[in-house]
């Protein structure tokens, strides 16, 4: 690999991980609004967050634990559940708006595959526990 691509790969990996919270759930931008109760219906499911947390937890206890142990992240997490798909698109365009030089980085990494793994990971996790969340 040549050092442009590893530049490249770096800059683009750097921001990726800076916003890890973001993309874990959904790809959208974090808020100031307080996170939802417990108890909060979950768009396209039958779910309250506490039933996808528990889904989540038995699908992928590392990453659960992740989200869990850190409040920021589990406000965000728990918000981005809540989110309808119309809500989550209109945080990106607010997003691309707002920062369009990292809206640039991100977009440029996901055209070409330059994304962490793990998000993949743990988006392909909150979805699986989004479908199986009625069983707990």
């Amino acid at each position: 690999m040549d050092f442009t691509a590893r530049f490249t790969r770096r800059v683009v990996c750097s921001i990726a991980g800076a916003g890890i919270a973001s993309a874990i759930a959904v790809g959208g931008v974090a808020t100031a609004a307080p996170a939802p109760a417990p108890h909060a219906q979950v768009p396209g499911t039958q779910c309250s967050v506490a039933q996808v947390e528990r889904a989540l937890a038995k699908e992928d206890p590392a990453l659960a634990k992740r989200i869990e142990q850190n409040p920021k992240m589990k406000k965000h997490f728990e918000s981005a559940l809540t989110m309808t798909r119309a809500q989550k698109q209109a945080k990106r365009a607010e997003f691309r708006k707002n920062h369009p030089a990292e809206a640039a980085i991100v977009r440029f990494a996901r055209d070409h595959h330059l994304t962490k793994p793990e998000m993949a990971h743990a988006r392909d996790a909150v979805k699986k526990a989004k479908m199986t969340c009625e069983q707990y």
